[in-house]
């Protein structure tokens, strides 16, 4: 039905907050991510280099679907695309298609329904040959919380996204958290799919690990060597700030008025300390120090 589906004139598409949380769905999408999930738990297979791992990029792992490492892209992405496209809002439109298609949109659908192959035959198929997502930068997304990128489809390619702000999908209780990708691919995951925010990658507040709450990115800047950003969450009187040093190194300090606590889940073997460091070999062939 939604397929067939048509507003009057270009609705709901000239709502903003409609059309706003759409574009989060395009750009906020991963670096490529195994799809297979069990190698991020169990690491590389004997024999195999990251390389061999069929990958595609993924709705970010921040709280609903942390536990999973986030989630390939939903066809309701394409859906919209096609929605979009016959609304005549034709850059959305191909930002959606675009993102369904980076997500490996040729796998089978769900529940034994072909939902892919549906909507690859209600749309233009040149239209769709030609949506392609564009390379993305850092940059803040307002409502959302930052997103630090570099590297954009290469082999190098590294993101940060960070959880700040109202807009969005379901959030249980991880506002703070973030995802961590280096070398395309995972290195820090939001923790779970809980509503117990000391299960996720945020901060959390007293010995009862109380919810942040709702924040907002306070400022921001971007350089060519480094880009910046300090979110507040002004409920909970804390403040974090993120410097990422493109494919080097990210630095993240917390201020808070009392007792803060903080969870890094990384995508490791195991934790071992080497003299003034602690050394991680990394499941997917990337170390971490």
């Amino acid at each position: 039905r939604l397929l067939n589906c048509r507003w009057r004139g270009s609705e709901p598409f000239d709502w903003p907050k409609h059309e706003l949380f759409l574009r989060f769905a395009a750009r906020t999408v991963t670096p490529e991510h195994p799809i297979d999930d069990d190698v991020c738990l169990d690491g590389l297979p004997a024999g195999k280099s990251y390389a061999d791992i069929p990958k595609g990029r993924r709705h970010p792992g921040v709280g609903d679907h942390g536990g999973e490492g986030g989630h390939p892209i939903y066809d309701g992405v394409g859906l919209y695309g096609l929605l979009a496209s016959r609304a005549g809002h034709r850059d959305l439109a191909r930002d959606l298609i675009g993102a369904w298609k980076a997500g490996g949109y040729d796998i089978s659908g769900k529940a034994g329904i072909d939902i892919k192959g549906h909507l690859i035959a209600q749309m233009d198929s040149a239209f769709v040959g030609r949506a392609a997502m564009k390379p993305l930068a850092s940059e803040n997304l307002p409502q959302y919380g930052f997103c630090f990128r570099d590297g954009w489809g290469t082999d190098r390619e590294s993101h940060l996204l960070f959880k700040c702000g109202t807009g969005g999908y379901r959030y249980h209780s991880s506002e703070g958290s973030f995802v961590l990708y280096a070398r395309n691919r995972p290195l820090s995951l939001d923790g779970d799919e809980n509503f117990i925010p000391a299960r996720h990658a945020t901060l959390t507040l007293g010995p009862d690990h109380r919810y942040l709450g709702n924040g907002k990115i306070e400022r921001f800047a971007m350089d060519t060597a480094a880009d910046y950003c300090r979110g507040v969450f002004a409920d909970a009187k804390v403040a974090r700030t993120i410097v990422f040093a493109k494919n080097h190194y990210v630095a993240i300090r917390d201020d808070s008025e009392g007792e803060s606590n903080f969870v890094l889940p990384l995508l490791v073997h195991k934790i071992e300390r080497r003299g003034g460091h602690f050394f991680c070999p990394g499941r997917l062939g990337l170390d971490v120090l």
